[in-house]
């Protein structure tokens, strides 16, 4: 049994849930990957149309990456074609996100799911800036509530915070 593939189909059922329960049709995923999230929703929320940003290159200061390197190499060409059977349901923004948001007017999203540089600074940044971008009513979500910078980030910029136990996910009211 693969356990991060099953933590993977929790987090992505837990936000389709969210995301259909409250009616949500417009949103943004900071942190890309590989687009697991993004084609999951995708294809299972017909009516949802869906922003992502990423850098689509490893971070140079990512925790994770200090020992490692990975291959980034075809990440980018291979989602920007996997991209094109969403037509206009789906615009992805090459690039970071502390730049990107900068053209994005506010009360844009139903909802930002932050997923994307995992580091106190850049998390509460991430934050900070997009938390804006959500109209009133909406949500501003993330993942990975589980490392210490993260939870820490969350904790110091949102009220009303529920943390999800089994897929590390957490849904707050932030200002």
């Amino acid at each position: 049994m693969n356990i991060a593939y099953n933590i993977d189909w929790l987090l992505r059922g837990w936000l389709m849930s969210i995301i259909i329960g409250s009616g949500f049709k417009f949103g943004c995923e900071l942190g890309t990957y590989q687009g697991g999230a993004t084609f999951f929703l995708l294809d299972n929320i017909e009516d949802l149309t869906l922003h992502t940003v990423d850098i689509f290159e490893q971070q140079p200061d990512h925790e994770s990456y200090k020992d490692k390197r990975y291959d980034f190499t075809d990440r980018y060409p291979k989602f920007m074609e996997k991209a094109k059977n969403y037509k206009d349901r789906l615009v992805v923004y090459k690039g970071w996100t502390h730049e990107v948001v900068k053209q994005i007017p506010d009360k844009t999203y139903d909802f930002v799911f932050i997923d994307a540089d995992h580091s106190y600074e850049g998390c509460k940044r991430d934050i900070v800036l997009w938390g804006p971008k959500v109209r009133e009513g909406g949500l501003l979500m993330g993942h990975d509530a589980n490392l210490e910078s993260v939870a820490k980030a969350v904790k110091d910029c949102c009220t009303k915070i529920h943390i999800h136990p089994g897929n590390l996910c957490w849904v707050g009211s932030c200002e």
